[in-house]
């Protein structure tokens, strides 16, 4: 309940109330919740990697010395773009009803794309890491990631 919160900043009981119930009283909010994004939680890890790889991937650029802060805000704001766009699909695949009733989908569509983002968002973490400081650890977790992509890739080609 962020009202006590809002209170705690210094506004009164009646401002917070009201800020309150324009952030979550909204039908904008509801039909947000409902309909296109409500698992919170994951979006919070998936920012915290996002701002992670944004910025050792920074300074992987740094230490190269191929740092450009233009390239790097137009990389950043598309790669912000592109999963906002991607989160808010999932979202309405998996929210979507087919004759009021909840698709067969539910549950599954979100979880493993999910899965899919996190694990390529760590992935990139990782490759930014290895970039500053070669740690055989994060070399040998990267190589096998490497191995099972290749073998993925190959089943599609054939």
């Amino acid at each position: 309940m962020p009202t006590p919160f809002l209170e705690s900043l210094g506004l009164s009981q009646k401002t917070a109330f009201g800020i309150h119930t324009l952030i979550y009283g909204t039908p904008i909010t509801f039909l947000f919740q409902k309909y296109i994004f409500n698992d919170w939680d994951f979006l919070i890890s998936l920012m915290l990697l996002f701002i992670l790889d944004t910025i050792i991937g920074s300074l992987a650029a740094m230490v190269e010395g191929v740092f450009k802060p233009t390239i790097g805000a137009k990389q950043f704001g598309n790669k912000l773009i592109g999963y906002t766009m991607t989160v808010a699909c999932i979202g309405i695949m998996d929210n979507a009803l087919i004759g009021g009733n909840a698709n067969w989908m539910e549950g599954i569509v979100d979880a493993s794309a999910y899965a899919i983002l996190i694990a390529f968002e760590g992935a990139s973490v990782l490759k930014n890491i290895y970039r500053i400081y070669p740690f055989e650890p994060i070399k040998f977790i990267l190589k096998k990631l490497e191995i099972y992509y290749n073998r993925q890739q190959d089943k599609i080609e054939k």
